[in-house]
């Protein structure tokens, strides 16, 4: 079996303009305001780019949540705080 290559710098840029993009979106107009037509060309990607890439709107989204609490989480652990410190410290990030 083919081990997959890791993604190239130009494709990385790409997943972050889209997953920012869509984040944007999101807190502009909700659910009903993330069109997948506008986030292409927000993104800079064609349409087709987003469906190939994450298949439906809901993947898009779940993927550009997931992407964000794992970059606040990150930094909840960079922090070095343990216990329930971290607990609220992470609660404090994600609410914030």
């Amino acid at each position: 079996m083919e081990l997959a290559k890791p993604p190239t710098a130009r494709q990385m840029d790409r997943r972050r303009r889209i997953l920012e993009s869509a984040r944007d979106l999101l807190a502009e107009g909700g659910y009903e305001g993330l069109q997948m037509r506008v986030l292409a060309e927000r993104a800079g990607v064609s349409p087709m780019t987003l469906y190939n890439r994450f298949g439906n709107k809901d993947a898009l989204i779940l993927a550009a949540l997931q992407e964000m609490l794992d970059g606040l989480r990150g930094e909840a652990t960079a922090s070095g705080k343990q216990g329930i410190e971290f607990v609220l410290y992470n609660a404090e990030l994600t609410a914030n």
